[in-house]
């Protein structure tokens, strides 16, 4: 108990933080860490998910956030917040009535993007291609504003997590439920299995997960 108390006091946790998780779900988690351990020093890390994959398994990163679905052998997973990746359309377009859609309905749809160096560009792609088809990408951008203001001027459709259009464009996009096959959409907390963990991993992962 001393040793774990010696640690805690003299502790650093390396966080991982990829763009737009923070708005999601982490600003709360953060900021109680921060008031509640103040004695830690936190290092925030803001990078993509496939680079904070790459940092996790290579002990740069402490814990580090991922999109789900995520799946590597070499780590641990926690969930922490779950929802759905939509169809996310403007006001005027032709779906913008639907409740729910096939994927197969947006192979002719042009189609806005994330940049490939993202880890959900290829869960997006890998969606597609479960339906039958490779999306027709018209665009790609590493900022999810400009894909939903460009989707919100309808200049095409995007594909993207539930809480990203309700928190910042709802009254400029419709969200409609993607199905066959339906695509889960949500946030883990990794970190590199067999290694221990340390007082400040446990009290960080202690604060999540507790409003799935």
């Amino acid at each position: 108990e001393l040793f774990s108390s010696l640690n805690y006091k003299k502790g650093t946790l390396r966080f991982g933080l990829p763009p737009s998780a923070g708005s999601v779900y982490f600003s709360r988690v953060l900021y109680l860490y921060s008031k509640e351990y103040d004695h830690v020093d936190l290092q925030i890390f803001e990078e993509k998910s496939k680079k904070i994959e790459e940092m996790v398994l290579n002990d740069k990163l402490d814990l580090g956030v991922v999109v789900e679905p995520f799946h590597n052998p070499k780590l641990e997973l926690k969930t922490v917040f779950r929802s759905e990746a939509v169809l996310a359309v403007s006001k005027d377009h032709r779906f913008a009535d639907r409740k729910e859609i096939d994927f197969a309905a947006l192979k002719e749809e042009p189609m806005l993007a994330v940049s490939k160096d993202y880890m959900y560009y290829d869960q997006v792609i890998l969606y597609c291609q479960k339906a039958g088809f490779t999306p027709n990408i018209v665009f790609h951008s590493s900022q999810w504003d400009i894909l939903l203001e460009m989707a919100a001027e309808n200049q095409g459709v995007t594909i993207i997590g539930k809480p990203l259009v309700e928190k910042m464009y709802s009254e400029r996009l419709n969200c409609i439920h993607l199905k066959n096959p339906e695509f889960p959409w949500g946030l883990g907390v990794i970190y590199k299995k067999g290694r221990p963990l340390t007082v400040p991993m446990k009290c960080f992962l202690a604060l999540c997960g507790e409003d799935l």
